[in-house]
């Protein structure tokens, strides 16, 4: 995976002008974690112009590693600033396709809340604010993803 990013970051440096073009040869597959069954899912919206409403966005639970030096690039040379930040959730449902995780110190046993069940395949979310955090780390890196 780490030298098909190579040749990713590579192919990118070489674009230097708003219309310079370069070739690579990929394996979109290699640039993928190794666990892409844990993710979450929502319907959302193009990040840049002209934004429509038709996309849906799978954003992986395990987070795919990248130097600063390569971000850099993407983010003050090749986007201009030509995307939008994170969105407000409003009314969107985002769902996991992975089991729900008890974070509590404290064991089930002891505690007075109901588990859901697991039987699902996906489990909505409905803590807005932990959601908005997290897409808002990952949206930038899937951001380049979709555009490439």
């Amino acid at each position: 995976m780490e030298q098909q990013w190579r040749n990713y970051f590579d192919a990118a440096h070489r674009l230097i002008t708003e219309n310079s073009s370069t070739t690579i040869d990929l394996t979109l597959s290699l640039l993928m974690g190794s666990n892409l069954t844990e993710f979450w899912r929502y319907d959302g919206s193009l990040t840049t112009p002209p934004c429509d409403e038709n996309v849906i966005w799978s954003i992986f639970r395990q987070p795919i590693m990248i130097l600063d030096y390569d971000f850099e690039t993407f983010r003050d040379g090749l986007f201009f600033q030509s995307y939008r930040g994170p969105q407000p959730l409003y009314y969107r449902q985002v769902y996991r396709s992975f089991a729900e995780e008890n974070l509590s110190p404290i064991p089930d046993q002891n505690c007075c809340s109901n588990r859901k069940s697991e039987a699902a395949l996906f489990f909505n979310i409905f803590d807005k604010t932990a959601i908005f955090a997290l897409l808002s780390s990952y949206l930038a890196f899937y951001r380049l993803l979709y555009l490439y």
